[in-house]
C-alpha cells in the first residue's frame, strides 16, 4: 500500500556504519544478523561483526538454489557458532547475537575486506577443519 509520503528509516546505534576493520586478526562481537534478498531471487543471512576499531560484514547463502552452496553456508554458520562457544545445536540466529569470535580478515579481488577464517575465541589458532573439499571460513 502506498502511504503517499516517505518515512525516514532510523537504524539502531549498532547498525550505524563505522570504519571497516583492517586485514589481520580481530576479536569481534556479532552485533546484527538479518536476511536480505540476493540478485538471483534467493536470500542470505547478513551478519555484522564489530569491535571498537571498526566492523566487517559477512554473508551466508543459506537460501541459495544450489544444495551444495546451502550446505557450505550452513557449515560456515556452524563454524561461527562453535568458535563463539555455542555447543550442541541451534535454530535461531539470535543465539549468536552479542557473542565474540576471532576473525582473520583479508582483501578480496575487488579490494573489499572480507572474513577469511573464523577462529576459536579462546585461542589464536584456527579451528581444525578435516574436510579438505570445502573452503575454510
Amino acid at each position: 500500500m502506498d502511504l503517499g509520503f516517505e518515512i525516514e528509516i532510523e537504524y539502531p546505534k549498532e547498525m550505524i556504519q563505522t570504519s571497516p576493520l583492517t586485514p589481520g586478526e580481530h576479536m569481534v562481537e556479532i552485533l546484527y544478523i538479518g536476511s536480505k534478498q540476493t540478485r538471483k531471487g534467493g536470500w542470505m543471512l547478513n551478519m555484522k561483526l564489530a569491535n571498537d576499531d571498526g566492523h566487517v560484514w559477512d554473508n551466508f547463502n543459506i537460501g541459495h538454489a544450489s544444495e551444495s552452496t546451502r550446505q557450505s553456508a550452513q557449515k560456515k554458520l556452524g563454524r561461527v557458532a562453535r568458535c563463539s562457544g555455542l555447543e550442541g545445536s541451534f535454530s535461531n540466529t539470535n543465539d549468536l547475537l552479542n557473542r565474540s569470535v576471532i576473525v582473520e580478515l583479508g582483501t578480496n579481488e575487488k579490494g573489499y575486506i572480507e572474513v577469511l577464517k573464523y577462529k576459536e575465541k579462546s585461542s589464536l589458532v584456527p579451528v581444525i577443519d578435516d574436510d579438505d573439499d570445502e573452503p575454510e571460513f
